[in-house]
């Protein structure tokens, strides 16, 4: 890992970097980062699957301080917990040039996901966000609908794997009536069942930015709200709600929404099968 420093600090056109799979000791993290510290034209970084902790998230943070062509960070699985998610937010409230942040597959948690959208609020260049799979719960789904309210840059939000249920899911569709930004929201694989999803699809019926959702896989079984929605909304393009058990009352819910909105939606997927509109009406 040094010689690599050593060739870092020499190589001065590098763009970008994978380090991933290598789990890191802190002492090489402090050598890659020294040496990227003089490199003005890296955009790409790649340290997923190394286990860098919140020691190595401080290390980052200090990176990202100081280095201006980075935009797009790659933490996927490092064991970045609460505090060092609350590292990483400091710097999001200053940082002006980072598009995409990874950070699935780690533990962020309520408190770690809180602080990250505090950032969201005034954080004004980030449009690319993945929390998958990091035991997010009610709270930190509530803190996401209050940053959504807020922030105009995030174009596409990686929520799946989390525990969000009924209550988080409300106020994530209470942020997308105000949100005009976000193109992109996967909510696959979470708790938001019946309830959840209907205040999702009643956001969707005022919402003009969206243009793929997914909430596969959230014991969602009455579809009639889907159906209302897809015969309202006009911007959605994809909508991806397989895996849910929804029933058949729903699924001719669903089926009704489509012939109204057939000239905008192209792939709906409610059973286990993704259809082209035209196989679907």
């Amino acid at each position: 890992m040094k010689v690599l420093s050593k060739a870092l600090k020499v190589n001065k056109m590098l763009k970008q970097m994978n380090v991933h799979y290598f789990t890191l000791k802190i002492e090489e993290m402090e050598c890659i980062s020294e040496a990227l510290k003089a490199n003005k034209k890296l955009m790409r970084l790649n340290l997923g699957y190394n286990k860098i902790g919140t020691e190595g998230a401080k290390i980052i943070v200090e990176l990202l301080n100081t280095n201006a062509s980075l935009e797009d960070l790659n933490l996927c699985s490092n064991s970045i917990d609460n505090n060092g998610a609350k590292l990483l937010s400091v710097m999001l409230k200053t940082n002006r040039q980072l598009t995409k942040l990874d950070l699935s597959w780690n533990e962020t948690k309520n408190k770690g996901t809180c602080a990250i959208c505090e950032a969201l609020k005034v954080n004004r260049v980030l449009a690319n966000l993945n929390l998958e799979y990091n035991n997010i719960e009610n709270e930190g789904g509530a803190a996401i609908g209050d940053a959504l309210k807020v922030n105009a840059s995030l174009m596409i939000l990686e929520l799946s794997g989390n525990k969000i249920n009924i209550e988080g899911a409300k106020a994530i569709g209470e942020g997308l009536r105000i949100n005009k930004t976000l193109k992109q929201l996967n909510i696959y694989r979470n708790r938001i069942r019946d309830e959840g999803a209907n205040a999702i699809c009643e956001a969707l019926k005022v919402n003009k930015t969206l243009v793929r959702l997914e909430f596969k896989s959230n014991n969602i079984e009455d579809g009639k709200a889907i159906g209302e929605a897809l015969k309202i909304n006009r911007t959605l393009r994809v909508l991806e709600a397989s895996y849910n058990g929804i029933d058949d009352e729903g699924i001719e819910a669903i089926y009704e929404g489509l012939k109204i909105n057939k000239e905008h939606i192209e792939a709906v997927s409610y059973t286990h099968l993704t259809l082209p509109t035209i196989c679907s009406v």
